[in-house]
């Protein structure tokens, strides 16, 4: 995978190196983890400003629009979190903060995922998974904690064949 910067005025996939000779690098709102397979990752370049509960998370990030694409924002998965931290040795924390953005440093960030159902018969139906941005772990937490949101879109080659 690889970490990019997406130009607001058509959508490419701009190298990070490149992007910091542009005269407004904050005039960019998403980097991006360009996968092997062709997926593109978009992720915005801030979380929510406040923790909140997993419910209200789930509705900010799935509220998030930007002009540059026009697919569908939502919460991480717990893979695609797991990705996000492991690009922080590909220059994703560089990027988020070329463009203005938070560093995925500290902290934790809801998922989209609830826990599994083995684990909700064992403990309670309420809980979602979270990343832990101090240590790059997933945990699990109650839909009542509070933990911020980083919106992310999925794009991949086969929607555009459709």
């Amino acid at each position: 995978m690889k970490v990019f910067i997406v130009n607001p005025s058509n959508a490419g996939l701009v190298p990070v190196e490149d992007w910091k000779k542009v005269e407004d690098p904050k005039a960019a709102n998403l980097v991006a983890i360009a996968y092997e397979s062709g997926n593109i990752l978009y992720i915005s370049k801030n979380r929510s400003k406040e923790e909140m509960p997993w419910p209200d998370a789930m509705k900010y990030a799935e509220g998030f629009k930007t002009p540059e694409v026009s697919l569908s924002f939502r919460a991480p998965t717990r893979r695609e979190s797991l990705d996000m931290a492991d690009a922080k040795d590909l220059g994703i924390m560089e990027a988020l903060e070329l463009i203005g953005g938070d560093a995925l440093d500290f902290g934790g960030y809801w998922t989209c995922e609830r826990i599994s159902h083995w684990l909700a018969a064992r403990f309670n139906a309420g809980y979602a998974w979270f990343y832990d941005g101090n240590n790059g772990n997933i945990y699990y937490g109650n839909f009542f904690n509070g933990f911020t949101v980083v919106p992310v879109a999925l794009y991949t080659p086969s929607e555009s064949e459709a």
